[in-house]
């Protein structure tokens, strides 16, 4: 009794193949923004957010991780990137809960099944005083 034939082969080409083969369209790498990347150690953050798009439309999102530099969050909506926004939110410190409010960028919007739909990144235009000082004491606690 021989082996079951399978469904489908893949059948290798030849490197004469091959090289007829060139002017077919390869597969790309994705697209990488260079500063699409925090630098910065990420902490875990679970919480409501409130992004204010520029248009003024409110969204209620739930963020997933957060650095000195920006966050991530998760939305239902695919977010343009280069667009800005107002992001609100309260943290819990050692010493109680602060708000934290900022602008960002919307540097990336990339679908994410673990999600929900899209993650997106957010890089924090420059933060005020009071935003630096509540963000730093929730990375440090």
């Amino acid at each position: 009794m021989g082996y079951p034939q399978p469904l489908f082969c893949i059948d290798p080409m030849s490197e004469s193949e091959s090289e007829q083969n060139d002017s077919a369209p390869a597969f790309a790498a994705p697209h990488q923004v260079a500063n699409d990347r925090r630098k910065e150690n990420r902490k875990l953050l679970h919480t409501h957010v409130i992004l204010t798009l520029q248009d003024g439309t409110q969204l209620d999102e739930y963020s997933l991780d957060i650095s000195d530099s920006g966050m991530c969050v998760s939305s239902q909506l695919n977010l343009h990137p280069g667009d800005t926004c107002s992001v609100f939110m309260r943290l819990v410190l050692q010493y109680g809960v602060a708000e934290f409010s900022a602008r960002a960028k919307i540097n990336y919007s990339v679908l994410a099944r673990e999600a929900g739909g899209f993650k997106i990144g957010l890089n924090f235009l420059s933060l005020s005083q009071a935003a630096e000082d509540t963000l730093r004491h929730y990375l440090r606690d």
